[in-house]
């Protein structure tokens, strides 16, 4: 589905990723080995064509967003936030990348976590959102963390890195509940 809401934090702003944002740098993103190694896209080589039939089928799917994240300064489209939601269950996923090396470590997911948390919350009908993350992924964890999001277990040794090592991935989850008390004051 496509969203026409346009989320805005200090930093960034969410937006509906568009067809005008299927371009070479993006294809870039998910072809750099730095910037993939924890995303599962990496196993695929991406071209134009690939990326743009993705941006279609989020747009076209009746329980998926793709949210483009754009840096408010320079307009930039740095990265994406995807939401499947399973209406069965009355849960979100989220999944993210910020594709632009030049914006890591400086709070840019952990503001649009928070940005896309709220959102799913106020308007979606779902008790819980979920999400995960590999336990090398340092930056990614403390991010997903710090919105209030907490661990649901460990799957040891569920990843294999490029590097050949094995590695657990985290599962993470936030209530409707904690997420009324935490995001209350915002």
């Amino acid at each position: 589905m496509v969203s026409k809401d346009i989320l805005l934090g200090k930093q960034v702003l969410l937006r509906a990723c568009m067809m005008d944002d299927v371009t070479e740098r993006y294809v870039g993103w998910l072809n750099d080995p730095e910037i993939n190694q924890y995303l599962e896209t990496r196993y695929k080589n991406q071209t134009l064509g690939t990326v743009a039939d993705y941006v279609r089928a989020v747009a076209d799917s009746e329980n998926e967003y793709l949210f483009a994240i754009v840096d408010k300064e320079s307009d930039r489209h740095i990265g994406n936030m995807h939401l499947t939601i399973n209406v069965h269950h009355k849960t979100c996923f989220h999944a993210y990348v910020i594709g632009e090396k030049a914006f890591w470590g400086r709070g840019i997911a952990k503001e649009a976590i928070r940005l896309i948390t709220k959102w799913a919350f106020d308007n979606l009908d779902i008790d819980k959102m979920d999400g995960g993350f590999y336990a090398a992924n340092i930056g990614s964890g403390k991010a997903v963390l710090a919105c209030g999001y907490r661990e649901e277990g460990r799957r040891i040794k569920q990843v294999l890195l490029d590097n050949g090592e094995r590695c657990d991935a985290i599962p993470v989850g936030l209530l409707r509940e904690e997420y009324e008390q935490i995001y209350k004051t915002d």
